[in-house]
């Protein structure tokens, strides 16, 4: 089996540098998740224990009750 290695001599055109290519294998890129700020509010997810389960109705009524809480979105 022939292994085609693509550099710069063999793509032409498409050899594209990517701009944020040295700062995220140097580990000076800072991602959306990085970054907080006064009054942020953020997600959590909450997974069913049963994947498969059908689902016939959600009380939200507790989650809405704690402290922090903005909402539940469904």
């Amino acid at each position: 089996m022939n292994e085609v290695k693509l550099n710069r001599q063999n793509t032409g055109n498409r050899w594209v540098t990517r701009p944020d290519g040295k700062l995220k294998v140097s580990g000076k890129l800072k991602y959306l998740t990085d970054y907080s700020f006064p009054g942020m509010i953020y997600g959590r997810i909450l997974r069913s224990k049963y994947p498969h389960a059908i689902i016939t109705s959600i009380n939200v009524k507790p989650a809405l009750q704690l402290e922090g809480v903005m909402a539940v979105i469904t």
